[in-house]
């Protein structure tokens, strides 16, 4: 009787399963990154208020705030920022329409911090699955679900998407991880349709993100046309060619409808800050060079000279046209001011340190440790393994080039971070698997045991920092200081006096130092003449503004001030900041020496403050009030241009004193008493004054009396009531030799600059 054999077939349930426990897993290590980006939450949401760290986060809100009220109007030139000139918005309105979105649905704008504040960790854990998809079709499962476990932990990945960090920037790690899946997706579509529907979604995501921010698309996307001409190169695969030209046909267009909606085109299109001229000729000059390899040079040639007529008709019937092309060749020669804007950068950026392999490292929390056991992997597949796979091309590229964006720019961090979790990811599980083929090995188990020690403890101190990294997050607070500026913003729109006049234009406006500008705008409501943004007219404001910070003369900053009606001057420590203001500033001296030290718990930078930073306009309203004050070797003169007006309630250490951390003064034309004494006279004069936090200082000057007997002192506080939290006791004390007058001053005397007798 002969036997059947039954082919058993896996069970339906047990194949779902199968599939989807990888899936699984990834949503639980995708929620995971959520939390991890939640630690800081009881910072953020612990004071009844939301409270955001840095500085652009607060004008996104404001952005999104505006449209809101006027949609689907949004702000495109801000004469709140660069005032009085006002400036260009540097980043198109992509990002702050999302997070408007839930105001816009009728929640007001009250929500709106809030929901940004939770966007971002939701935003980076999108990014933690998309990179485990992204792994899994480039490699398999196991690998994709160890780069996700990266993604989640890495502070490079995780840095842009904490709770609280409402910028632009949080867009990165998902918009590119999608549309790198759907490149590939069209890439390995065995159909016409699905190869046009994927890359009809890659121009998509292209679009969006040129329409949520500024420089960084074409250097984002450079990978893609590259990967592109090289698979069309390597590959005879017709389909390849086909669909090569679809993904560069459709993010071509697409771009190009986002840069002619641009509703600020004629005077922003040739702007190097712009998604303008440099992403469109990227693509299009790539999209030529694909035709041209693929097809034939007869259609590149027409395509060429339709292009060029193009150029040369709109130029001869359009004159905006003719002028913005001359100011684009200006650009690319380096003969327009905009090229300052990346000069100017560079030397910031140099002055910050950020050229150097440390800083890179620290991003990715030491993974670099892991680099052996990458070549070492590489190696060996590259012996065992001769499988051509789209994805690990353009992996190829992404990641140099990611980490060569990264020496400019942190922010450019977040970028290359899928790409060092899924290559040192795979370098991991490949690692694992070839070390388990050799423990196996009966001959060899010996040194696989040794081996293994060695690679399990470079693994170790690679990962072990992942964690150790959090762990500091957790407990430090990174909004101490933007809370206290948004009381103290608060606290000065409700002091100061209405800003708009009656043709509701702003009248006067605020000078700050860098970190200070935004949330200051966000919550004081009122206008800054500086600014985050890399705009020519921010960069006119910032240089100018910082210089009248930094200087020693009174009178120039004085005239300067009051020409640009710049009515409040709000000072704090600006140590880190100062040696990148006073390179904006072209100061002929350096105001600060940096020094770096290394000590147990890592590396430290000393601030020696040079005598030119002493002496400024800055350093004399935060240290001594605007008074006459000797600190350490330096006397500190008296101002009589600058009042204090208010003051913060947190104090901080400097200089062996502790003094308020912010304060605003307002710029007054100042009082003038003249009186007569002997020539050669010393004459001194004293005012108490005390501020809203209840701290009492003396105001004091000193002069000398003139060969023909006269004195004059200009004063900037008056001595009766006047609309300010900071108020003055008592009159002026004036002494001349022996005697000592009592003088009164009007608020109306300081502001119009009368003069007052000494009698």
């Amino acid at each position: 009787m002969g036997s059947v054999i039954k082919k058993l077939e896996p069970c339906p349930a047990a194949s779902r399963f199968h599939r989807w426990r990888w899936e699984l897993a990834a949503l639980a290590i995708a929620l995971g990154g959520v939390a991890v980006r939640c630690i800081p939450w009881r910072y953020i949401f612990s004071t009844g208020r939301v409270v955001l760290p840095g500085m652009d986060p607060y004008y996104h809100l404001r952005r999104a705030g505006m449209l809101v009220d006027s949609f689907p109007v949004f702000l495109t030139f801000d004469p709140f920022i660069s005032f009085p000139s006002g400036a260009h918005i540097p980043w198109p309105p992509g990002f702050d329409l999302l997070v408007a979105l839930p105001g816009l649905l009728g929640g007001g704008k009250g929500v709106l911090a809030g929901w940004g504040a939770i966007l971002m960790p939701l935003l980076g854990g999108l990014s933690v699955y998309l990179t485990y998809r992204l792994a899994r079709r480039v490699f398999d499962p196991a690998t994709g679900l160890v780069a996700a476990g990266f993604m989640a932990l890495m502070y490079g990945a995780v840095s842009f998407s904490f709770v609280g960090r409402v910028d632009h920037h949080g867009l990165v790690a998902p918009v590119v991880l999608g549309m790198y899946l759907a490149l590939l997706a069209a890439l390995r579509s065995r159909t016409k349709s699905g190869a046009v529907k994927w890359s009809l979604l890659c121009g998509l995501l292209t679009a969006f993100s040129v329409g949520s921010w500024i420089i960084s698309p074409p250097l984002y996307f450079l990978p893609i046309p590259v990967v592109l001409f090289i698979l069309g190169w390597t590959s005879n695969d017709l389909n390849v060619r086909r669909v090569a030209w679809y993904c560069l046909g459709s993010s071509f267009m697409l771009v190009s409808a986002t840069v002619l909606l641009l509703p600020d085109l004629e005077s922003r299109l040739f702007t190097l800050y712009q998604p303008s001229l440099f992403t469109l000729s990227f693509y299009g000059f790539a999209a030529v060079f694909v035709i041209a390899f693929f097809y034939s040079r007869r259609i590149c040639l027409s395509i060429w000279a339709l292009m060029i007529g193009l150029i040369v008709l709109l130029a001869a019937i359009v004159p905006e046209f003719r002028s913005l092309l001359h100011e684009a060749i200006g650009v690319a020669t380096g003969r327009d001011p905009s090229y300052l804007i990346a000069r100017e950068s560079s030397r910031i950026f140099f002055e910050d340190q950020l050229f150097s392999l440390g800083h890179t490292a620290a991003l990715y929390t030491n993974l670099f440790l892991l680099a052996p056991v990458l070549v070492l992997v590489f190696l060996w597949c590259q012996v065992r393994v001769r499988h051509k796979h789209p994805g690990r091309v353009l992996l190829a590229v992404f990641f140099p080039f990611g980490l060569i964006l990264l020496l400019f720019q942190e922010r450019f961090g977040e970028y290359a971070a899928p790409a060092v979790a899924i290559l040192f990811a795979w370098s991991l599980v490949a690692g694992a698997r070839m070390y388990w083929s050799f423990f196996r090995m009966a001959t060899a188990r010996a040194r696989a045991v040794i081996w293994g020690v060695l690679l399990g403890t470079a693994v170790l101190a690679a990962l072990v920092p992942l964690v150790t990294s959090l762990v500091y997050s957790a407990r430090t607070d990174l909004v101490v200081y933007q809370r206290v500026l948004m009381e103290f913003g608060e606290e000065l729109a409700v002091n100061t006096p209405p800003v708009m006049d009656h043709n509701g234009r702003p009248s006067y406006g605020i000078l700050t130092s860098w970190n200070e500008t935004h949330p200051l705008l966000y919550s004081a409501g009122r206008p800054v003449m500086t600014s985050s943004f890399g705009t020519l007219e921010a960069l006119r404001g910032n240089r100018a503004g910082f210089r009248l910070l930094l200087t020693d003369d009174e009178e120039t900053a004085y005239r300067e001030l009051a020409e640009k009606r710049i009515r409040f001057v709000v000072v704090t420590q600006i140590f880190s900041q100062v040696t990148a203001m006073s390179v904006m500033a072209e100061m002929p001296q350096p105001l600060m020496q940096v020094e770096t030290s290394v000590h147990g718990e890592g590396y430290a930078r000393h601030y020696r403050q040079l005598p030119a930073f002493e002496e400024c306009l800055h350093t004399r309203m935060l240290i001594s009030d605007g008074t006459i004050m000797k600190v350490g070797e330096q006397e500190h003169k008296a101002l009589a241009h600058f009042r204090l007006y208010l003051e913060s309630s947190s104090t901080i250490g400097l200089y062996g004193l502790r003094i308020p951390l912010i304060k605003a003064f307002e710029v007054v034309k100042g009082g003038r008493l003249a009186g007569k004494a002997p020539a050669g006279e010393l004459i001194r004069l004293r005012l108490s004054v005390l501020t809203n936090t209840g701290r009492k200082f003396t105001y004091a000057r000193r002069t000398e009396a003139k060969s023909d007997g006269h004195f004059e002192f200009i004063v900037p506080y008056p001595t009766e009531p006047w609309d300010s939290p900071t108020r003055t006791v008592g009159p002026y004390r004036i002494r001349v030799a022996d005697r000592v007058y009592h003088v009164g001053v009007s608020d109306e005397d300081v502001r119009m600059g009368r003069t007052v007798l000494v009698q």
